[in-house]
């Protein structure tokens, strides 16, 4: 493995920085990490790799401006679910790994294809939602930019107070939407449209938390966050709920295959976990789920209906559907995928990827907060910045992920 320094022209597909003693900076997953996920002795939340003994976090991630997911992070595994980031690219804005570090340009460029994506929800969504609440996120935005860009002080200082207030506002606009749409009568559309607003309130808190921490406010940042993150907790999983549907035993049905039932499973723990970070026995949760679901195990009626949201127009096609009742069962052979919705099965499979999205968008903000009561403390002004800059964007770009390893940390780690 090389080893690199700022004078040195060498680079290699590793990369390795050595930025403090027990600090390193690489741009591979290191072979004791991806031992540790296997075996379980360490586990991944968000951005951050943790040791499941002492809860210690043991490994920081930096992940590129991209748009889809970053092909080395299947390497990385999930807390809960199945499948690894299966539904990154699946509805909603995907947040970015380490908040600490996000990209304001990646949030820009996001936000360019929302208002695309809600016209393609129906007329009824569109008519509905508050366009305005988008063009003054974008706003608090440039504003939150001065403060990280700016060198006068002053300015900066002015740039922040503006900044934190007017992504507050931004933050408690896009809740107070999203608790709109599931307070209507339910359909896909309002529910990928409340995946939206829940994604957009996670940027917004992310960005004002990241506003503090360029004002050197850490022990501000870390309050405000774990003052928050309750709340996204609450939402995410009544907007998961909403997309399993009030009949998730049907998710058991022969039909359905053997790894999508697993997903299931997972998401189900993931519902019923208080702490992510210390799970209850596994086997007394699943007999707790499949007593909660046996009451619809011989309703047959719930084999009969199939509705879907004929509504969305073909580019949601492939993505989108309603569960109301029962998924399965429809004699003769579907349309064209042009001017039907999703199968019966597919709408089931769809609902799972928007639910896993939503996990890991959570857990990623779990990552931040996480990450900010483990940030190392450099002893000058400019602490924040000198943790941001740790990993080089050049190398971002390349590799698309990079690794922070405190290798003290993880060698004391039974692997």
């Amino acid at each position: 493995m090389l080893v690199w320094s700022r004078s040195s022209k060498a680079c290699s597909s590793i990369f390795v920085s050595c930025i403090m003693p027990d600090l390193e900076v690489v741009f591979e997953v290191p072979s004791e990490i991806a031992t540790g996920l296997a075996s379980g002795s360490l586990q991944r939340v968000g951005g951050v790799i943790v040791d499941n003994q002492s809860k210690q976090v043991v490994a920081w991630l930096r992940e590129g401006t991209v748009t889809s997911p970053v092909p080395m992070l299947t390497n990385l595994g999930s807390t809960k679910a199945g499948s690894v980031l299966a539904a990154t690219a699946v509805g909603g804005i995907m947040l970015n790994l380490a908040l600490t570090a996000i990209s304001l340009v990646g949030i820009f460029q996001r936000l360019d294809g929302i208002t695309q994506d809600i016209k393609q929800l129906g007329e009824e969504i569109h008519a509905e939602f508050d366009r305005e609440r988008l063009t003054n996120f974008r706003a608090a935005l440039s504003t939150a930019r001065d403060v990280f860009e700016s060198e006068n002080a002053q300015n900066r200082h002015y740039a922040l107070r503006s900044a934190v207030d007017n992504l507050h506002r931004a933050r408690d606009h896009f809740l107070q939407d999203f608790e709109y749409y599931l307070a209507q009568k339910p359909n896909t559309g309002r529910l990928i449209a409340a995946q939206y607003l829940l994604a957009l309130a996670m940027h917004a808190e992310a960005t004002r938390v990241r506003c503090y921490l360029a004002g050197d406010e850490l022990k501000l940042a870390r309050g405000e966050l774990s003052r928050s993150v309750p709340i996204f907790a609450i939402h995410t999983k009544e907007l998961i709920s909403r997309f399993i549907g009030k009949n998730p035993a049907i998710y058991l049905h022969k039909s359905i295959q053997e790894s999508d039932v697993k997903r299931f499973l997972h998401i189900q723990r993931w519902l019923r976990a208080d702490d992510l970070l210390n799970p209850p026995d596994e086997t007394a949760e699943l007999y707790a789920i499949i007593n909660d679901l046996r009451s619809d195990f011989w309703q047959s009626d719930l084999l009969s209906q199939v509705e879907e949201d004929n509504r969305l127009p073909a580019q949601l096609a492939r993505t989108s559907g309603e569960v109301v009742g029962e998924i399965l069962g429809r004699l003769g052979q579907p349309p064209p995928i042009h001017n039907r919705t999703l199968g019966k099965t597919e709408i089931l499979v769809d609902h799972l990827n928007r639910a896993e999205t939503l996990v890991e968008n959570y857990e990623r903000l779990i990552g931040f907060d996480l990450e900010l009561q483990s940030m190392p403390l450099f002893g000058t002004s400019d602490s924040f910045e000198t943790w941001h800059q740790l990993v080089p964007e050049n190398k971002l770009k390349e590799h698309g992920l990079g690794v922070i390893v405190d290798r003290e940390r993880l060698l004391r780690i039974a692997i």
